[in-house]
């Protein structure tokens, strides 16, 4: 998303794997990056990496 020179962007990657019937097993690279540039506040973050999940699904 990009409004008036700033942006947001999300972007993911992901393997997931369901072993048993409500359980799962995820991993994948994300990147995050957010730019803001309005009257005397300003940010310029970047985040990125691996990550893995587990969990349960319903």
């Amino acid at each position: 998303m990009t409004y008036a020179g700033n942006h947001f962007y999300s972007l993911i990657g992901r393997l997931r794997f369901d072993p048993l019937d409500h359980l799962f097993l995820s991993g994948g690279y994300r990147y995050d990056s957010v730019s803001i540039d309005e009257q005397g506040l300003k940010a310029d973050v970047d985040i990125s990496g691996p990550f893995v999940e587990i969990g349960i699904s319903f």
